[in-house]
C-alpha cells in the first residue's frame, strides 16, 4: 500500500511540474555563437514625381543590415507608390514598342518573354495584369521535388523588384534549368 501511496505522489509532482512548463520555451544558444542581428532598413526617401502617364510617383529605402542568425529577417518592401494627379499630359508613347515588345501602362516596353512571368517587371503590375495563369513557367506544367536546402539556400533583395525575397534565386526551378 506504501507503494501505491508513494507511486501516485510522484505522479502528481510529475503532473504539476508539467503543467507549470506549459507555454514556456528555452531558447538555446551555441557557446561563442554570434549575436543574433535584426533587420535594419534606411527611412523612405523623398517621394518622386507624379508620373504623367501611370499617375503615381514613388519613394524607396534600403537595407541597412540583414537579418541574421536567428534575428528578424527583412520582409517589408522596399518601395512605395501613390497614385496622384499629374500636372502635365501622358505623351501618346504608342508607336514606341515593336512587334517583340509588349507596352506597360507607364509607357514602358519591355520584351515579351518577361510578361506573365509573376515578377513586375514594368513596375506598375501592367505586365503581370490579366494572367489567368503564368505564361513563362520555366519547368512547364512539371512539378519538381525540391529539398528543404534547395528551396532555402537563397535569401535575399530581388534588384528588379526592389523587395525582399525568400528565395532570391527561384532555386525551385533551378535557374530555367529543369533537369538535375
Amino acid at each position: 500500500m506504501s507503494t501505491s501511496l508513494l507511486l501516485i505522489g510522484v505522479l502528481c509532482i510529475l503532473a504539476a511540474n508539467s503543467f507549470a512548463s506549459v507555454g514556456k520555451t528555452r531558447v538555446t544558444q551555441e557557446p561563442n555563437a554570434p549575436e543574433r542581428i535584426d533587420c535594419s532598413l534606411t527611412a523612405w526617401t523623398d517621394w518622386g514625381p507624379c508620373h504623367p502617364c501611370s499617375k503615381e510617383r514613388h519613394r524607396s529605402r534600403s537595407i541597412e543590415k540583414f537579418g541574421q542568425f536567428g534575428g528578424k529577417p527583412c520582409t517589408v518592401s522596399l518601395s512605395d507608390r501613390q497614385y496622384c494627379q499629374p500636372e502635365g499630359i501622358c505623351p501618346d508613347e504608342r508607336d514606341q514598342c515593336n512587334d517583340q515588345e509588349f507596352e506597360c501602362e507607364n509607357g514602358y516596353c519591355l520584351k515579351n518573354r518577361l510578361v506573365c512571368n509573376t515578377e513586375d517587371d514594368c513596375g506598375d503590375f501592367s505586365d503581370e495584369n490579366n494572367c489567368a495563369k503564368t505564361k513563362h513557367q520555366p519547368c512547364g506544367g512539371r512539378v519538381l521535388d525540391v529539398s528543404e536546402l534547395g528551396r532555402t539556400a537563397g535569401q535575399g533583395v530581388n534588384v528588379l523588384g526592389m523587395t525582399p525575397t525568400q528565395s532570391a534565386f527561384q532555386n525551385e526551378f533551378y535557374n530555367g534549368i529543369c533537369d538535375r
